[in-house]
C-alpha cells in the first residue's frame, strides 16, 4: 500500500514538519510514495507487546486477502517488507538482494507450512514462532512492556480491499517469484 507524505502523516499522528519529512525520507519513497508496509511490519517488531503477540500481529497484517491463511505470495510480501522496512530504519542492517531473499523465504516457508498445503495457518505460524530462536533474535530488542499474550488472528475492517493494493503492486518480479509454483513431493509446492 503506497502512501503519499500527508497520508504518512495521518496514519502515524504525525503533525507535518521537518520530523515527519525526515521519517517519511528514511522510508526511501519512490515517485513520492512509500509503501506503508515496510513502515508497519518493523512497527509490530519494535512494539511493546509479548514475542507471540508480534508474530501474531505480523500474520495477520500479511493476510493480506484475510482468509485466516498466508500463502507464498502473502509470505513473500511480509518478508520482503520486514527486510527493507528494518533496512530502512535501522543503520547495520541490510535488504536482502532478490534472490538471497527468494531463497530464504522459500526455505522458511517451506519449514512452517507443516502439512504441505501450500499455505500456513496460525496455528503453523506461532509454532514455528515458539521455536524459532531467528525470530527469537529479531524480536529480542525490543523487550515486552505490555504483558498480555495474544494468540488469534485479527481481522481488520475492510482489509481485502485496502490491503490488496499491497499484491497489486508487487514489483513484476515478485508476482513472477510467487505465482511460479510446481507440484514437488507429498502435496509441497516450491517455487522454481
Amino acid at each position: 500500500m503506497s502512501v503519499t507524505l500527508d497520508k504518512f502523516c495521518q496514519l502515524l499522528h504525525l503533525n507535518a514538519g521537518t520530523q515527519a519529512e525526515d521519517a517519511f525520507h528514511l522510508c526511501v519513497p519512490k515517485n513520492d510514495c512509500v509503501n506503508f508496509l515496510s513502515v508497519l511490519a518493523p512497527m509490530v517488531v519494535t512494539s511493546n507487546q509479548q514475542y507471540i503477540s508480534k508474530a501474531s500481529f505480523l500474520f495477520s497484517i500479511f493476510d493480506l486477502n484475510s482468509d485466516g491463511m498466508v500463502n507464498r505470495a502473502e509470505f513473500f510480501i511480509a518478508m520482503r517488507m520486514l527486510v527493507v522496512g528494518t533496512a530502512n530504519f535501522y543503520m547495520g542492517a541490510q535488504a536482502l538482494d532478490p534472490q538471497s531473499l527468494e531463497k530464504l523465504t522459500n526455505e522458511v516457508f517451506d519449514r512452517i507450512d507443516d502439512d504441505c498445503s501450500g499455505s500456513i495457518d496460525l496455528g503453523e505460524a506461532l509454532a514455528f514462532a515458539y521455536r524459532s530462536k531467528a525470530l527469537l533474535r529479531l524480536f529480542l530488542p525490543f523487550p515486552p512492556v505490555d504483558t498480555r499474550i495474544f494468540e488469534y488472528l485479527v481481522v481488520f475492517n475492510g482489509q481485502s480491499t485496502f490491503m490488496q493494493t499491497a499484491v497489486d503492486r508487487a514489483t513484476d518480479h515478485e508476482t513472477k517469484t510467487v505465482l511460479k509454483k510446481t507440484q514437488h513431493g507429498a502435496g509441497c509446492w516450491y517455487e522454481v
